[in-house]
């Protein structure tokens, strides 16, 4: 584009300074005219080439004119595309800041219940609390890992307990057996 408009401006410049001559021609050519009081016929002459130089200097002034205006067109046209791309730009960032927010406040409220349901069941179990539900695993993360080593964990203090309680009864029938053996040995 920019080649265009220097071939543009090239043939302005040689317009303009043909018009610049033909009006340099016709003052000198009337002035002498008039000095030698040559004949009205080249006077009319000279008169025509004048009119048609102010008709291509109005025509040329027009053009001029046009141009500029089309010019001025074009720049509002691209300021205003420029606008509405910084528009789209902002509001794009605007968005993306929003769905991180939603997202980061998403996975926070996860994070909470998740932990939430952990330090519930630790509490069960530090009170004695084994036949309480089980944790729900929703995740596959770290939280997750930990959710599942309470549940494994519950599940292994229960069958301690069941060994525990066992063994209990199991020592409490052989005491008593003890003791009827010794009873009956004494």
């Amino acid at each position: 584009m920019l080649g265009r408009l220097g071939i543009t401006l090239h043939r302005w410049k040689t317009f303009s300074e043909t018009l610049q001559s033909i009006q340099t021609t016709y003052e000198n050519n009337l002035k002498e005219s008039v000095m030698n009081k040559e004949n009205v016929a080249k006077r009319r002459q000279l008169q025509s080439i004048n009119e048609k130089y102010v008709s291509l200097t109005v025509l040329l002034k027009d053009a001029r004119q046009l141009e500029s205006d089309k010019r001025i067109l074009l720049i509002e046209e691209m300021s205003e595309s420029q606008k509405n791309t910084i528009y789209i730009v902002v509001a794009s960032f605007l968005i993306a800041g929003l769905l991180s927010l939603a997202l980061v406040l998403l996975t926070n409220r996860q994070i909470k219940t998740q932990l939430s349901q952990v330090v519930l069941s630790a509490k069960d179990i530090s009170l004695g609390k084994l036949n309480s539900e089980q944790i729900h695993i929703l995740t596959n993360d770290e939280i997750g890992e930990v959710s599942k080593a309470m549940n494994e964990m519950r599940a292994n203090l229960i069958n301690i307990v069941k060994t525990i309680k066992l063994t209990a009864e199991n020592l409490s029938a052989n005491s008593v057996k003890l003791k009827g053996y010794s009873k009956n040995t004494v």
